[in-house]
């Protein structure tokens, strides 16, 4: 038992043989090679492009979704502009969100302000004053998104000509209404 012991104190005292050990540390004599570190970062700027990338299919979906949610408040309060306007949406014809119930109903306004910075543009039918549609081209899909005064919201891949004007979106050109 003796013997092994004292070869390995003689086999560890050779193996150490050449350092000096000391309480004080040695700030520079531990760390990571410039090869470790640069591996690290190229790890970590790839993951970040993949949640970047991920990031903004998801971005584009929720600007969809936002305009759709925009267009939907406005045929809800078309018709309680309709209920609270003698049964009419308007007193002219009009393919203007600028005019009309779009302008003069501060919430239907602001739902047409919000969706128009959410997608490529925000089209406004009042065919008669009993019919609307509004529609948009949302960005994310490239699909259109169309509501209208039956009470319909519909997605759709094509577009025609809008009544009364050169404009391509969803709405139908003989009815005004959505496709």
């Amino acid at each position: 038992m003796g013997f092994v012991l004292v070869s390995y104190v003689i086999f560890a005292s050779s193996l150490l043989e050449g350092y000096t050990f000391s309480m004080k540390k040695n700030i520079f004599e531990k760390g990571f090679t410039l090869i470790e570190l640069l591996v690290v970062i190229a790890v970590i700027a790839l993951l970040a492009s993949v949640v970047v990338s991920s990031l903004s299919g998801a971005r584009s979906k929720a600007s969809d979704k936002a305009v759709m949610s925009d267009l939907n408040n406005i045929r809800i309060q078309a018709n309680l502009y309709y209920v609270n306007n003698s049964n009419s949406y308007a007193p002219t014809v009009t393919n203007s969100c600028a005019s009309g119930m779009y302008n003069t109903d501060a919430t239907i306004l602001n739902a047409i302000t919000h969706a128009s910075t959410n997608s490529t543009a925000v089209t406004c039918n009042t065919l008669s004053s009993t019919v609307f549609a509004v529609a948009s081209k949302l960005k994310g899909s490239g699909y259109y998104y169309c509501v209208d005064s039956t009470n319909s919201g519909k997605t759709n891949t094509t577009a025609t000509n809008i009544y009364g004007s050169g404009a391509t979106f969803a709405l139908d050109s003989v009815t005004g209404l959505c496709n």
